[in-house]
């Protein structure tokens, strides 16, 4: 049986942990900043995509199955990240057509794409001098890719430097998967990671990497799918969301730390010193 000086010993401990984790965890939050929540509940203005055609069908994105390798773009405030700082996109898809081979998706700077109908992989293409991070899902295999947004590199959903590969998540399955791509600035590079699952909520990491040579931090601006088939194909896009997570500001991060300990300093007065 416990004393009551051990009772004590005990609770005083996990007050302190307690207080500890409280302070810490607040201190360390950030705020994220929706740049882009797309539902296609009516329709896809804003979107444009290089050939074939687009709708919304239920609430969703649907290319109609007029068209194959189609690159469905469009843009949001141009974004800047600090070391530590985070963008995101996260999306639910859906390969209607079963003979699908491969979806991307991808965060890029470069100017952003205006009209429909564009051509995006030729040297008069608008998207020529787009920068940034992708991840290819092939039925083979998984690709996160660098693009460093230069005249040698045409397309920005097939060229660049691979950072790393992995074994196949994307299945033409006619069937609705989730998705999230993190870029973030390491201080020393920006590391890539992907996400996939079912569903948002069961979302796993599939692949990290981590580009240390060209550092596209500045001007991200253009979010970005692309299906490729053998044939004219329908897939569907849904739930799109454009994220920017910052570092936590120190003097909120410490005034929030003061707040806390004057809290629980409190607390231990009203236990009679017990923590």
């Amino acid at each position: 049986m416990k004393t009551r000086r051990q009772s004590y010993s005990t609770f005083r401990a996990m007050c302190h942990a307690a207080g500890l984790a409280v302070v810490l965890g607040v201190a360390t939050s950030a705020q994220a900043n929706i740049l882009l929540n797309e539902t296609f509940d009516t329709d896809v203005s804003g979107w444009y995509w290089n050939t074939g055609s687009f709708i919304s069908n239920a609430g969703e994105a649907d290319s109609g199955g007029t068209s194959w390798n189609q690159l469905f773009t469009t843009s949001f405030a141009p974004t800047t990240l600090a070391a530590g700082e985070k963008l995101s996109v996260s999306f639910n898809y859906t390969p209607v057509t079963t003979t699908m081979t491969s979806l991307r998706v991808g965060l890029w700077n470069g100017a952003p794409v205006t009209a429909t109908g564009f051509t995006p992989f030729t040297g008069s293409g608008e998207s020529r001098d787009w920068g940034g991070y992708y991840a290819r899902m092939n039925t083979t295999g998984t690709l996160l890719r660098f693009t460093p947004g230069t005249p040698t590199y045409d397309n920005p959903v097939s060229d660049g430097t691979t950072l790393s590969s992995g074994s196949a998540v994307f299945a033409a399955d006619n069937t609705q998967h989730a998705v999230r791509l993190t870029l973030e600035n390491t201080g020393s590079g920006v590391s890539v990671k992907l996400e996939h699952g079912s569903s948002f909520g069961s979302l796993s990491t599939v692949l990290t990497g981590t580009d240390t040579t060209g550092l596209i931090t500045s001007g991200l601006q253009n979010v970005g799918f692309y299906h490729s088939d053998t044939a004219a194909s329908v897939v569907r896009y849904d739930n799109v969301t454009v994220e920017y997570i910052p570092v936590p500001e120190p003097t909120t991060g410490a005034l929030l730390a003061l707040v806390g300990a004057g809290f629980f300093a409190r607390r231990v007065k009203r236990m009679g010193s017990a923590c």
